[in-house]
């Protein structure tokens, strides 16, 4: 029976509509404003992710104050234990620091090889800017002591340490406790 009706099967179809070709077209590539998005994107996060990487100096500046303020704790407590004065050196030429003793039966200095008494060497974003000694002044250069006692006192010492970027730590060393007192800024 042909009543002139034809029955097609639907997806066999062999021709290819329009909104198909324009999919086909529009997998081939980006378009500009795609491309325009992306980039936007990748400004805005850079934009976000730049500071905090430019404040990794800060960090090393906050760490290195700690590590310093623990040492002085630890020579606090050290020299009360071994019963003998134990010396903190800044070598503010070499920009590092380190803990001596005097020898047992002579005068002499040396160098203590205790794990938390090792020799620091600075980071080059981080330098010791200078320190204040009382009696004698502010010392930006050469090698100053700072004594802790076994008697449980120490010599009172200011040290301001600052990064590259201008952020400065001050570190009080307390006389009387020994513990270093830090605060934000010169």
């Amino acid at each position: 029976m042909n009543n002139g009706f034809r029955p097609q099967a639907s997806g066999l179809r062999r021709g290819k509509s329009s909104a198909e070709i324009r999919c086909r077209k529009r997998e081939a590539g980006f378009t500009l404003i795609e491309l325009s998005i992306v980039v936007l994107i990748i400004a805005i996060v850079a934009r976000i992710a730049i500071p905090r990487i430019r404040s990794v100096t800060g960090a090393e500046l906050t760490a290195t104050t700690r590590r310093l303020a623990n040492t002085t704790r630890y020579l606090y407590e050290e020299a009360a234990l071994r019963g003998t004065v134990l010396v903190l050196y800044f070598d503010l030429d070499r920009q590092e620091y380190w803990v001596a003793h005097a020898e047992e039966g002579t005068s002499t200095l040396v160098e203590d090889t205790d794990l938390l008494a090792r020799r620091v060497v600075l980071s080059p974003d981080v330098r010791i800017a200078d320190v204040f000694v009382p009696g004698v002044g502010k010392l930006a250069q050469g090698l100053v002591p700072t004594r802790f006692y076994p008697e449980g006192y120490a010599d009172a010492s200011v040290v301001r340490l600052v990064d590259d970027e201008g952020h400065a730590y001050t570190l009080r060393i307390d006389p009387i406790r020994g513990r270093a007192e830090i605060s934000e800024g010169h």
